[in-house]
């Protein structure tokens, strides 16, 4: 494949041996690719738009060209932080232990029904349950506070 732009170079991987970047070719537009800078194949090639003396296009292999250009530095990704989507009963009261929270709940246990039967109950707290965003509200935590309090949770 041909290519005769490119642009948006940076660096993939740490050890700067891979480079995404965006190529545009006749066939198909502007594509987005990953380079393997260490292990070429020389399937693509850039038109430089200069001619050799027969008059065909000078080609290089594409992976030449981008070494000769601005590269961005490899920038380490964000960690995706999963929050879950259920806790167990005693995770939940260890960290609220933990927070010094515990207490509280448990006077909200003994002040309304509804919550005492869904305390003692439940199998699993889920993060977007009625009562228990109720709770939170009630404790004065936003919902930042609250998936940290299921992440550190799911960790007990």
């Amino acid at each position: 494949m041909i290519f005769t732009k490119i642009k948006d170079l940076k660096y993939s991987k740490e050890d700067n041996s891979f480079i995404d970047l965006l190529a545009t070719c006749e066939e198909y537009g502007e594509i987005p690719m990953t380079l393997n800078l260490v292990d070429t194949e020389d399937l693509h090639y850039f038109a430089t738009g200069t001619f050799d003396e027969d008059k065909n296009e000078i080609l290089i292999p594409l992976e030449e060209y981008c070494k000769k250009q601005k590269i961005a530095p490899y920038v380490e990704p964000e960690q995706v932080v999963i929050i879950p989507n259920s806790i167990t009963p005693l995770q939940a009261k260890l960290q609220l232990l933990d927070e010094e929270l515990l207490d509280e709940v448990e006077v909200m246990v003994k002040v309304d029904r509804k919550i005492e039967l869904y305390w003692t109950n439940a199998q699993n707290f889920y993060r977007n349950d009625e009562i228990l965003l109720g709770m939170a509200t009630a404790l004065g935590l936003s919902d930042a506070q609250l998936d940290d309090l299921f992440l550190q949770a799911s960790k007990l």
